[in-house]
């Protein structure tokens, strides 16, 4: 049993050995795909570095050609900076005015409900007042919002139709050809 155990303990020995050599290397990498990246990775630091406008062969157009496109396509105009701060400006204006006409027609409302209330015997078609008045109001915002959906349904199917390629097309053999195509193509025989 003394013999087993210390085979056991040899076993371990060298098994942590090993570990600890592992994880002391200078190598994080531990599947053999990332060791050929870190492999690639070195000889490509080995490569001299070229820069494309001064150690080219066509004394720098191809360089010149790549920057106009950059500068073309690629940077944004200071025009376009400009128009943010404006359009800023009128967001808060917008914000600011969507506020004070929010902040008003609840104050409004509250003055007409208080009103309504201390008139107990006020009476319109035999109902009270405050609850006609209610009836009236959220009714006409549901008519509203009923007829805005109608409206969104609407130029949403529209939108749908626009945005669908409607072709006209005839059948040519097997093949399915539009009739701009058919048109132009000569018959082969």
């Amino acid at each position: 049993m003394l013999n087993n155990l210390s085979i056991d303990c040899q076993s371990l020995r060298e098994k942590t050995k090993h570990h600890v050599l592992f994880l002391t290397c200078d190598c994080p990498y531990f599947c053999p795909g990332q060791i050929k990246l870190r492999q690639t990775r070195r000889e490509l630091d080995r490569l001299p570095l070229l820069y494309l406008d001064v150690d080219n062969q066509d004394d720098g157009i191809e360089y010149e050609f790549w920057e106009g496109l950059r500068q073309t396509c690629l940077v944004p105009e200071l025009s376009a900076f400009d128009q943010t701060s404006k359009l800023k400006e009128k967001l808060v204006e917008l914000r600011n005015t969507a506020l004070l006409i929010f902040g008003v027609s609840n104050a409004l409302w509250m003055v007409i409900v208080l009103t309504l209330v201390q008139q107990k015997d006020l009476k319109v078609f035999g109902v009270d007042v405050i609850g006609l008045a209610f009836l009236l109001i959220y009714g006409f915002l549901i008519i509203l919002q009923f007829l805005a959906l109608l409206g969104h349904r609407f130029k949403t199917i529209v939108h749908i139709l626009a945005r669908t390629p409607w072709t006209l097309s005839k059948r040519v053999g097997n093949n399915r050809v539009s009739s701009v195509e058919s048109e132009n193509s000569q018959p082969t025989r």
